[in-house]
């Protein structure tokens, strides 16, 4: 089994993502993303190409899928876009290219420029809840994701690891 609708000749960095017989995958340098259904059939696992996506032109940021939604960056914007049938839902410009992960509702968008955002992943709009500039970041691009663990969020850039606590507080 073989899928290339959303592979370059260059680099394919982002990890795929996997729901329900169902595979997202997407790349940067023009290539855009695409879903395939996974079947078996005699034996063999045969990949069925169910759309592409031409926006999702991810890099290096990845892709997370929520509540059925596919939510990265292509070249300068977030996207939210239909898992199923690829059909956009919303874009922002939110802080351009970048890394995402997920965590409690919210999406952690960090900017190869440095910046981060937290964003509500929903559907329906692009909801910002808060965004700040790290210290420290260099001239370099910062592709390294951000990490939650234990009520942290982890974010490296070139010679520095940075820690935040984000744990909701005690109601």
């Amino acid at each position: 089994m073989r899928y290339s609708g959303s592979s370059n000749k260059t680099a394919n960095i982002p990890t795929p993502v996997f729901l329900d017989g169902f595979v997202f995958s997407a790349s940067g340098y023009k290539a855009g993303g695409g879903l395939v259904k996974l079947t078996a059939e005699d034996g063999e696992i045969k990949a069925k190409e169910v759309y592409r996506a031409k926006t999702m032109v991810n890099q290096t940021g990845g892709v997370v899928c929520v509540n059925g939604c596919v939510f990265g960056t292509n070249e300068n914007t977030l996207l939210c876009l239909d898992f199923l049938t690829g059909a956009t839902k919303w874009t922002n410009r939110s802080v351009g290219k970048g890394c995402v992960t997920y965590a409690d509702g919210c999406l952690y968008l960090r900017s190869e420029k440095g910046e981060v955002a937290l964003v509500r992943a929903t559907a329906e709009k692009y909801i910002e809840k808060g965004r700040f500039a790290p210290p420290d970041h260099g001239k370099d691009p910062a592709w390294p994701h951000p990490v939650i663990a234990n009520g942290c969020l982890l974010l490296r850039d070139q010679e520095v690891l940075l820690c935040y606590d984000v744990k909701r507080p005690p109601q």
